[in-house]
């Protein structure tokens, strides 16, 4: 594994030493690259569990950042000197400040600066706050990710700066913290959830870090979160829907759906408060806030998506060897036993909003037929009265989970469905029922709808349901309930 991320800018900085700027640059994305390349090397024989690569490549990640980010200020302090006691911040987001990268992962990263209005540096050319970390911060931008002779290192992604790409690269520290509690979108604050302070001295990191904890610590309603993160996780949907039916990232019940369901914990309940999503998601687990079974099913999924990410990028199709290797990388015997351990991981994250929440979980028969189409239509367009009155909405049927992706994404679905394929629920709840067309007796899924207190108790039980005003008629009963 590389060393820490201190100590690999360290040796990055020392093979920087005298070298001239450009040669400097390429000596890093050498380094880099061939630490890189070793951790890839490490995942495809099998000789460390891809959860710890996935650290590893973050390491790498944040030396390099440390050091190139010293290199691009040395160079521009040359002629545009240097703040004294003001520095340049950088926060990493996303799965770069999880500390959870894989091989062809991008950096999200917001700029800050510390400066004072109204002074100049002292270099030779002399410039205002703004300006100079606006000017300095495009440097440290270029520097990860600009191609040298010696290749290519890192995407960078600015987008999640206050006012996203309309905005200023960089802000002041007081400008940041007063844009996050006067003006930001949830969305922004889900996107907090997973900041943490890169690059920095150790003082100001310390700050920076307590000022992010107090930004997710303030008082919000749950219902408003939870729908909000709804709203955007089904326009996520529209926009960049799933790749495939194994796209562990975007499918329905992924990754993408598991973290909006544990930021909307954090932001509401305080707890949980680590970019780290395992850490968060065992410190919510202790809480009783999550179950112990989304924890498993996080690292599982990390895992696949690690091992795709290396061996099957892109448009590439697996030959049945690397189907075996993947699954042996992540713990199975045979890419089937994976598949099975990934749908039901895909699945568990239903159950992060069960703890202390009333349920609504109606059985449908099929996926985009009319009826069934019709009372998914008027669960979502209900989506955010049932969330403000701290009701969770699950559709079952026996679809496929690849059918339910197809369904939820033509309509623009904002209630998660659960694929029942072995029959288990529906047997349970007794939906799985005899029925008979023209003569003929088949078995089939009946329409029912059941009310579930935060006991886990069936408060109340809709059978044989007709669709029309059904949706309002639960609501109001919920309402009640609650």
């Amino acid at each position: 594994m590389p060393p820490p991320a201190e100590e690999f800018a360290e040796l990055l900085g020392k093979a920087m030493q005298n070298q001239p700027y450009d040669m400097a640059l390429d000596r890093v994305r050498r380094l880099v690259n061939e630490r890189r390349f070793a951790l890839g090397v490490q995942l495809i024989d099998r000789r460390r569990d891809p959860l710890e690569v996935t650290e590893g490549y973050a390491r790498v990640a944040e030396g390099a950042l440390v050091s190139l980010g010293k290199a691009a200020t040395g160079e521009f302090g040359n002629l545009h000197g240097e703040f004294p006691g003001s520095e340049l911040v950088v926060l990493g987001l996303g799965r770069f400040g999880g500390h959870s990268l894989t091989h062809a992962s991008d950096l999200d990263l917001i700029y800050l600066h510390t400066a004072e209005p109204g002074r100049l540096s002292n270099g030779k050319k002399p410039l205002g706050p703004n300006d100079y970390f606006n000017r300095l911060a495009n440097r440290v931008t270029a520097a990860l990710s600009v191609p040298t002779a010696a290749g290519p290192l890192y995407d960078v992604d600015t987008r999640l700066r206050p006012e996203g790409a309309k905005g200023m690269l960089v802000v002041s520290l007081e400008a940041f913290e007063r844009y996050q509690r006067e003006h930001a979108w949830t969305w922004e604050h889900m996107a907090l959830c997973r900041a943490r302070p890169v690059f920095g001295s150790p003082q100001v990191r310390e700050e920076v870090a307590a000022m992010i904890e107090r930004i997710l610590k303030m008082p919000r309603d749950f219902g408003k979160i939870a729908a909000d993160a709804a709203k955007m996780r089904a326009d996520m949907g529209r926009h960049k829907p799933a790749h495939s039916p194994l796209d562990v990232k975007l499918g329905h019940g992924g990754l993408v759906d598991l973290e909006f369901a544990v930021h909307v914990l954090q932001l509401t309940k305080h707890v949980g408060l680590s970019t780290r999503l395992e850490v968060a998601l065992e410190e919510l687990q202790a809480e009783s806030l999550v179950q112990a079974n989304v924890v498993d099913a996080l690292k599982l999924l990390s895992r696949i998506l690690v091992m795709l990410r290396l061996v099957a990028p892109g448009d590439v199709k697996p030959t049945a060897e690397t189907w075996q290797l993947v699954a042996e990388a992540c713990g199975a015997e045979s890419w089937e036993e994976l598949l099975a351990e990934h749908d039901a991981a895909r699945q568990s994250r239903i159950d992060l909003a069960a703890p202390g929440q009333l349920l609504v979980l109606y059985f449908y028969p099929k996926d985009d037929t009319s009826g069934c189409t019709r009372e998914a239509q008027d669960f979502t367009a209900l989506a955010k009265d049932y969330s403000n009155a701290g009701v969770k909405v699950i559709g079952v049927s026996r679809d496929p989970m690849k059918s339910h992706e197809k369904f939820i994404g033509k309509y623009s679905l904002a209630v998660p469905l659960v694929s029942d394929e072995d029959g288990r629920i529906s047997e349970a709840f007794g939906t799985w029922v005899e029925k008979s067309m023209y003569g003929r007796k088949y078995m089939g899924m009946e329409r029912a709808t059941y009310l579930i207190g935060a006991d886990g108790r069936i408060l109340k039980a809709w059978r044989k349901v007709k669709v029309p005003n059904h949706a309002q008629e639960v609501l109001s009963e919920a309402k009640s309930a609650s």
